[in-house]
């Protein structure tokens, strides 16, 4: 259909991006919706990994994942991680060129900034484990 072409994703991404009525909003709403609901947060290693990314936020939310990037064409991987921290999202996935050349995926616990490469055909399995043990994790936090 028209609306799972990649060229369609790639140019809606990319203006609503450069909507500043939807950056203006979205700042505002930011701290108070995505800090609670987002799960996972895509990342990339380097330059020019926009269309990677969309493609793998589009992966994980037809998996029932809540998910967000950063809408930026090259956001630098610190400042990426950084928002996590500030915004209280559990897991980030990470892509880069070595991902793709060994079709393999990096996620992080950005707790506790622990780092696990996995096979990428076993992403979702995994962000289920270790979404399940960030989980246990805070709920034990919260009885202490």
């Amino acid at each position: 259909s028209f609306y799972s072409d990649e060229k369609f994703q790639k140019l809606f991404w990319m203006a609503l991006a450069k909507s500043s009525v939807w950056e203006s909003g979205h700042e505002q709403s930011k701290i108070k919706s995505k800090t609670i609901e987002t799960e996972v947060y895509v990342a990339s290693a380097e330059k020019n990994f926009l269309e990677e990314r969309m493609k793998l936020c589009t992966y994980l939310w037809k998996n029932g994942f809540k998910t967000e990037m950063a809408y930026k064409c090259n956001p630098k991987l610190l400042d990426q991680l950084q928002y996590c921290e500030k915004n209280q999202i559990e897991l980030c996935v990470i892509i880069g060129s070595s991902e793709l050349e060994t079709d393999t995926i990096k996620i992080r616990d950005v707790i506790t900034r622990n780092e696990f490469l996995i096979p990428r055909e076993q992403l979702i399995d995994e962000i289920r484990i270790h979404l399940n043990k960030v989980r246990q994790r805070l709920a034990e936090n919260k009885q202490q």
